[in-house]
């Protein structure tokens, strides 16, 4: 909704332009109130399977760390890894 220039509109449009402009700000504040309660619900939930798998809580850097595990194991370090990834792309 793009409102027509302020200085067009006369003093009851300017008074039902407010009027809908804080209906719309309380219908979003409602749906951000249900987002952040259905969030919170979401992240309790979470920790409980991972309590049930007995997973360690998510961090960021944990995806870096395995991919780095995995390349390990393989007998390759980070750049030998993106080197190889590099080279098989070219050939390709």
């Amino acid at each position: 909704m793009v409102p027509p220039p302020l200085d067009c509109l006369n003093e009851a449009e300017k008074d039902a332009l407010i009027q809908a402009l804080l209906a719309r700000v309380e219908e979003l504040c409602a749906r951000l109130a249900a987002m952040e309660a259905e969030n919170a619900a979401l992240r309790a939930r979470v920790s409980e399977l991972e309590a049930k798998l007995n997973l360690p809580k998510e961090d960021a850097g944990q995806f870096q760390h395995a991919a780095e595990q995995r390349a390990e194991a393989f007998g390759l370090g980070r750049r030998q890894g993106r080197e190889r990834r590099r080279q098989a792309t070219q050939v390709a």
